[in-house]
């Protein structure tokens, strides 16, 4: 119910978006939709992330739909317009949001009791970063798609090599040198 309101409100805003720019340039169309119609498709994302693939390609269709308007882009596959239009698919953003919460909940940077949600693996040798999230064993759907349960996997693969846990800041300027893309399908 709330990604088909979500997603029928984008879309809408998206045919605005036609309709009150003059200019068919991709460069100016790519930053109003960023401004204006990707924050509605990101905010509180993690919260109510979808982990079924018809409920992303339903949120992927409105960048889908998007690229498509562009009419020097209409021949090309999905990929190739969002690597012409410099865009990051809506699925790799996602994640990438999620490994910044998921970062801002070990580092205390929210509110949350960390004791409740997951635990680090701590003093345990491993391989990569010392960061690593334990994951519990799930025998049910709900507890397999639940935050910690979907990002920890991703998170611990993370390189030590190339990311830098010092700060958020430098944190979120490594991951950019990460490639996410093998863990989404766009």
């Amino acid at each position: 119910m709330h990604i088909n309101q979500l997603v029928a409100k984008a879309k809408s805003h998206t045919g605005l978006l036609f309709r009150c720019f003059v200019t068919r340039d991709m460069n100016v169309l790519g930053k109003a939709f960023i401004t204006y119609i990707r924050p509605m498709l990101e905010y509180a994302f993690s919260i109510w992330s979808p982990t079924q693939v018809g409920l992303i390609d339903r949120i992927q269709s409105v960048e889908r739909q998007f690229t498509n308007r562009i009419s020097v882009l209409q021949e090309l596959s999905y990929s190739e317009r969002l690597t012409a239009s410099n865009l990051k698919s809506l699925e790799y953003r996602h994640l990438g949001l999620d490994l910044y919460l998921l970062y801002k909940i070990i580092f205390g940077m929210c509110e949350v009791n960390l004791n409740s949600i997951l635990s680090l693996r701590g003093d345990v040798p491993t391989r990569g970063h010392r960061y690593k999230v334990m994951l519990e064993h799930c025998t049910n759907n709900y507890h397999k798609n639940f935050f910690v349960q979907r990002v920890a996997p991703i998170w611990n693969s993370l390189p030590a090599s190339i990311v830098d846990f010092s700060s958020f800041t430098s944190f979120k300027r490594s991951l950019n040198k990460v490639n996410l893309r093998i863990f989404t399908r766009f």
